[in-house]
């Protein structure tokens, strides 16, 4: 290689890493690039979350939302807003993208664009660039007739379990806590969720139960339901696997700890006590002056006919 070339080369290099260093330091995107769902019914909502990252979060940023999709564009909200603010400090932002089907749209597939552009909220001073990032995401709808169901579990818990004495031991359950996103379009649960419960060494089965008392859950949402089974094991630690079920395939399996502790009864547990014989009294006081009541209206309606019926001499 010739000498003369040699500082050339040497100064478009230096000049490639400026500008990939600069590329890197104004780094920004959004993830995921996109808002599909093709399970869409009439009268429908759905929401998809976007996260919108920046590699140096230096300074405030505007963010302006445009939608380029003109059959959805009323179908579509973004939150916070149109326009927003991503802060200094933060690199990651979170929007959200609001669907809401009319009731009377056809059945059909719908595209469209969401445009994000960020620019800075001070204007440039002193020759510096005014730097403006962009990215885009893609709308892919499907309003359909079809039902689908189907859910994808978010996460899974046992709180401790307080063990209390009679009467309220009546009310000592295990709680099994699952955090369901229903994907289908129709209001729906898992089929039921199974519990186990081993000893520490995992040698010995100590209960086994299902359930199918599950609350259902709308469509497209996120909720924490509850499944509740009965105490047969006395107070320890325990393992409890649990199996959530979508028919008869098995939709998620997990293994936790399981704390059992008996507890001596409070204050609050004392006035539970006493309000429930309390309120059983009320209810029989209620009762029996409505029936008094009804008896009496009969009796004097009766009586009425009577004179009524009686002829004048």
């Amino acid at each position: 290689m010739s000498f003369k070339k040699t500082p050339l080369l040497l100064v478009i290099i230096l000049l490639l890493s400026l500008g990939l260093s600069q590329v890197a330091e104004a780094g920004f995107g959004i993830s995921p690039p996109y808002v599909i769902n093709h399970y869409l019914s009439r009268g429908s909502s759905y929401e998809q979350k976007i996260v919108l990252s920046r590699s140096t979060p230096d300074e405030d940023l505007k963010a302006e939302i445009t939608i380029e999709a003109p059959e959805i564009e009323k179908w579509l909200t973004i939150k916070p807003g149109k326009e927003f603010i991503l802060p200094k400090g933060e690199q990651q932002v979170p929007m959200f993208v609001l669907v809401n089907v009319p009731k009377s749209v056809e059945y059909k597939n719908y595209k469209g664009i969401i445009r994000v552009r960020t620019s800075p909220l001070t204007e440039p001073t002193g020759g510096q660039v005014r730097i403006v990032l962009g990215a885009r995401i893609d709308v892919d709808l499907t309003v359909t007739k079809e039902v689908f169901i189907d859910f994808k579990v978010r996460g899974l818990s046992i709180p401790e379990v307080l063990l209390k004495s009679w009467p309220l031991s009546l009310f000592n359950k295990i709680k099994v806590l699952a955090k369901i996103e229903n994907l289908g379009n129709v209001k729906g649960a898992p089929t039921k969720i199974s519990l186990e419960i081993f000893d520490l060494a995992e040698k010995n089965l100590l209960y086994s139960g299902e359930t199918k008392k599950l609350e259902k859950i709308e469509s497209f949402k996120i909720k924490e339901i509850m499944a509740n089974f009965p105490v047969r094991v006395n107070p320890g630690q325990y393992w409890a696997k649990i199996k959530i079920f979508k028919a008869d395939e098995i939709k998620y399996q997990d293994k936790l700890i399981l704390n059992i502790k008996k507890v001596p009864l409070a204050t609050a547990d004392y006035l539970i006590i006493i309000s429930i014989p309390l309120a059983v009294i009320i209810i029989l006081i209620i009762i029996f002056l409505i029936v008094k009541r009804k008896k009496k209206n009969i009796k004097t309606q009766f009586s009425m006919a009577n004179d009524q019926s009686t002829p004048k001499v």
